[in-house]
């Protein structure tokens, strides 16, 4: 990727008005399977990556005082990653899963994976599954962290435990349960120390169950799920609103900031004739009761955070609910050609507000998604 840009953002002092930047990554994996027997099948292979960068654009990591005058710099990553598939009987199969990642400025990143699934009878299947997956920081960041000071920063780390169970109620009817918890050790780019450093603790538990009827004609699906923050804490010491994940740790409220307690999902695809086929999509965001919470706190901070949700008072417009209604009509004339008429956001033509995305970070800020209506037309030779 090469860019050509001009850098205008208030703080950035860099005195070039148009900037070059280029990044390129060379990569290459190498797989290999092994089934010595029945019971066993092995997977394991290796990746390399070798990424070259220029002056990447509008980078906090390298911009920001003290400044990192050396903007050239290369960089490797080496993997090596291994599956073992091991069909106990034939009502247990395990699966066993590692990988572990290595970049210049980076340590071993250690990412393993156990689930075992059991298949008492044709109808039910219940899953264990606990992991474990461990992200570095973005190359700028790990970049600049080394040059301003010699340091490689602590990676961040997911452990996460699900169990989950199936049940075929008929040759139509199928419903699935879930249920989750996550362990979260956040790690992110601390401007003030020009490094990444720990977020904090958070305890994250959900759950989700899904309900299917599927024909030849006909597909329906309707979810439901749930999350919760279960207990969250910062670093002793830490900034106030140091993280944007949720305003728990300094007393207000006890949800996540940018997530929905409660998520409704309900898919349709149906075959008309062999020649014409409806579908339509609803997703329902319970609304972001977090986010208003982590804006009342910052609201009672001195000074104005950034990055965080942020409004003023009597105002929960954004903390309301998400709603996505999309509905499609299909015709098929011929075997090789297709006409499609879509319409998107169709909430919008009842509710402005419903047909909204909030930001990341920032959920008191949102974009409201117009209703759109496409045509399209493809054929195949």
């Amino acid at each position: 990727d090469i860019f050509a840009y001009t850098d205008s953002r208030s703080g950035i002092a860099v005195g070039q008005p148009v900037r070059h930047a280029s990044e390129n990554e060379l990569f290459t994996r190498a797989i290999a399977v092994w089934t010595p027997n029945d019971a066993h099948s092995l997977a394991f292979g290796t990746e390399y990556s070798h990424t070259w960068f220029k002056d990447p654009p509008q980078s906090d990591a390298l911009d920001r005082l003290p400044i990192v005058e050396d903007r050239t710099w290369e960089t490797n990553t080496i993997s090596f990653l291994v599956e073992e598939q091991w069909k106990i009987n034939d009502q247990l199969t395990l699966f066993l899963s590692f990988r572990t990642d290595k970049n210049d400025f980076s340590d071993w990143l250690i990412s393993p994976r156990g689930t075992l699934v059991y298949t008492p009878t044709n109808e039910d299947t219940f899953k264990v599954m606990v992991g474990q997956s461990v992200r570095r920081g973005d190359d700028e960041e790990l970049y600049g962290e080394y040059e301003r000071s010699g340091t490689i920063p602590e990676p961040e780390t997911l452990r996460s435990y699900e169990l989950s169970y199936d049940r075929k109620l008929s040759s139509d009817w199928n419903v699935g349960v879930r249920g989750f918890y996550e362990d979260y050790d956040a790690i992110g780019w601390i401007p003030s120390l020009y490094q990444s450093a720990s977020l904090g603790q958070f305890q994250i538990a959900g759950g989700e169950i899904e309900l299917t009827y599927s024909t030849r004609s006909t597909r329906i699906t309707l979810s439901e799920s749930v999350s919760t923050l279960v207990d969250a804490s910062v670093p002793e010491g830490a900034a106030p609103a140091g993280q944007g994940l949720s305003s728990s740790p300094y007393g207000y409220g006890g949800e996540l900031a940018n997530w929905a307690p409660s998520i409704t999902k309900l898919a349709l695809i149906h075959d008309l004739s062999r020649q014409w086929t409806i579908s339509s999509s609803v997703i329902l965001y319970s609304g972001f009761p977090g986010g208003q919470d982590y804006s009342e706190y910052a609201a009672s901070l001195a000074t104005t955070p950034q990055a965080v949700p942020l409004s003023d008072a009597g105002y929960d417009t954004p903390y309301g609910p998400n709603l996505y209604v999309n509905f499609g009509l299909e015709y098929r004339p011929t075997e090789h050609c297709t006409i499609r008429l879509d319409g998107y956001n169709l909430a919008a033509l009842v509710d402005d507000s419903l047909s909204k995305r909030n930001y990341i970070l920032r959920t008191s800020e949102y974009s409201d998604e117009p209703a759109a209506v496409a045509i399209s037309v493809s054929y195949s030779f």
